[in-house]
């Protein structure tokens, strides 16, 4: 065999711990964003562009007033001059619904993940018996053989034995 040597270990059973660690990982990417390998993303927040600062002043008003809060996880800056950004969060029914999706998503990934280590290990154990079996069917294939030449070999010495004794 080429593969490395696995061992069984027991697969992995639901913990709710586990669940809520993930959970709590997922909403910490959503409330405070990520990094997708190229830029920044910020799932629960409202990124806008200005091109004069009343219409940022105006904006911010609107936002304050809505009950929405800034959001301070991003460095303002000037994407381009004559332009000006600011981040506020969603309003919280969106963001409400946007954890829950992916609460749910989380729940659904761990299950299949647990579904899936069960089903690998329990092949893995399967291919091991499997292969237990075929080595225990071989030795004793391998023992009936060595013991059926060892008889021959005895029944062949005793006959050559006894062709010696008439020769005498």
């Amino acid at each position: 065999m080429s593969k490395d040597k696995q061992h069984f270990t027991t697969p992995m059973t639901f913990s709710q711990e586990e669940l809520t660690k993930r959970k709590e990982k997922a909403k910490d990417r959503i409330l405070n964003g990520y990094y997708n390998e190229r830029d920044w993303v910020y799932p629960a927040v409202n990124h806008m562009v200005f091109n004069n600062y009343e219409e940022v002043l105006k904006a911010v008003a609107e936002q304050t007033k809505a009950g929405n809060e800034l959001f301070t996880g991003h460095i303002l800056r000037m994407p381009l001059p004559g332009f000006f950004e600011v981040y506020f969060y969603k309003p919280k029914a969106e963001i409400d619904a946007l954890l829950k999706a992916e609460y749910e998503r989380v729940e659904e990934s761990y299950k299949a993940e647990i579904e899936a280590d069960k089903k690998a290990k329990t092949e893995l154990l399967a291919n091991q018996l499997f292969e237990q079996q075929q080595a225990k069917a071989r030795k004793q294939a391998e023992d009936k053989e060595r013991k059926e030449r060892e008889a021959a070999m005895k029944e062949a010495e005793e006959y050559v034995a006894s062709l010696m004794k008439g020769t005498k």
